[in-house]
């Protein structure tokens, strides 16, 4: 059963976000314990962005044993903002 949602994008569009998302991560870790939203840190949220670059690199890499071992609510996440943005 695949759990994510299909997409049509190329192996660059997939690098390009895996680029954008280490900067975002990095951004988050030296923002530290500065509120992100409502009370989530900004340390906090870079563990979100992290299993979004891991399923990121599982889908463009056809790994399918760990985007099987994601948690629901993470690919649920995932899936949501593909369906929103167009873009994941």
């Amino acid at each position: 059963m695949k759990r994510l949602l299909t997409s049509d994008k190329s192996m660059e569009w997939y690098l390009d976000q895996m680029e954008s998302h280490l900067k975002e991560i990095q951004e988050l870790i030296e923002a530290g314990e500065k509120p992100y939203r409502g009370q989530e840190t900004c340390r906090d949220h870079a563990k979100v962005e992290a299993y979004d670059l891991i399923v990121l690199t599982a889908e463009a890499f056809g790994m399918t044993d760990i985007v099987n071992s994601v948690p629901d609510e993470i690919i649920k996440r995932f899936n949501r903002k593909r369906r929103k943005f167009g873009k994941l």
